[in-house]
């Protein structure tokens, strides 16, 4: 299983584009448009959040509707919780 970084999935079940690095594994929201790139380096966060405060209303918009479509696909809370209860389901059984 790839950790997954909440605070993505919970911004696109409120329909929230998000600004997040390569390193979310999340490669998805890039291609969906559901997310911005914003490296990890002080100067290219910078960027990125002058990149965001400059989007036409259209094109946030479309992020927007990208996001949404994300948290109702695969990464939807009802396919995050079941996952989430087979990997704790799978951790008993090692345990036992």
């Amino acid at each position: 299983m790839t950790w997954l970084p909440m605070v993505v999935l919970e911004a696109w079940a409120a329909r929230t584009p998000v600004l997040m690095s390569t390193e979310c594994n999340l490669p998805e929201g890039f291609t969906a448009g559901a997310a911005m790139d914003c490296g990890v380096t002080i100067q290219s966060i910078g960027a990125a959040l002058v990149r965001a405060a400059q989007m036409s209303q259209d094109g946030w918009t479309q992020m927007s509707l990208a996001a949404r479509g994300m948290s109702a696909g695969e990464f939807s809370s009802d396919r995050i919780a079941r996952s989430w209860a087979n990997t704790y389901v799978g951790l008993t059984k090692a345990g036992a």
